[in-house]
């Protein structure tokens, strides 16, 4: 299994900006299989969000931007737990660090 993680610094939802503190954003390979990613989003205030497909636009702390499409699993109205639904824009994969599976 390979792994890397991203700070999220800004995110737009269906072309919306969301405003939010920070998001951690994981991908992970696992062997012969296909990329899994998944962004945690905090938000300061509360922001009610359908559970609903979307399509995110994130940028990195260090100005990358990723994309893709996901649906939010899990929310409290401040942490948000959105599941990628397809392929991540913008992303490298030799930005993977190797794990013992």
């Amino acid at each position: 299994m390979e792994h890397t993680s991203y700070v999220i610094a800004e995110l737009e939802l269906d072309g919306e900006a969301f405003d939010m503190i920070v998001g951690d954003l994981v991908v992970v390979r696992h062997v012969d299989g296909p990329l899994d990613w998944e962004l945690i989003s905090r938000t300061e205030a509360r922001a009610p969000v359908a559970q609903s497909p979307y399509k995110l636009a994130m940028q990195t702390t260090e100005g990358r931007q990723l994309r893709g499409p996901a649906f939010l699993v899990r929310s409290d109205g401040q942490s948000h737990v959105w599941r990628g639904a397809g392929p991540l824009g913008g992303f490298d994969p030799d930005d993977f660090r190797g794990l013992e599976s």
